[in-house]
């Protein structure tokens, strides 16, 4: 997953009040610094 598509995913959850976001299995080495900026908690 490339940090085009995830910061897709991020911004798809917190327009749709997703409570939680599951990377698991992606091959993630870091998190953008965007995802600390969720609003949903």
């Amino acid at each position: 997953m490339n940090d085009a598509e995830l910061l897709a995913i991020m911004i798809q959850a917190e327009r749709d009040r997703w409570t939680e976001l599951d990377f698991s299995g992606n091959d993630l080495e870091a998190l953008p610094i965007a995802i600390g900026r969720s609003q949903n908690t």
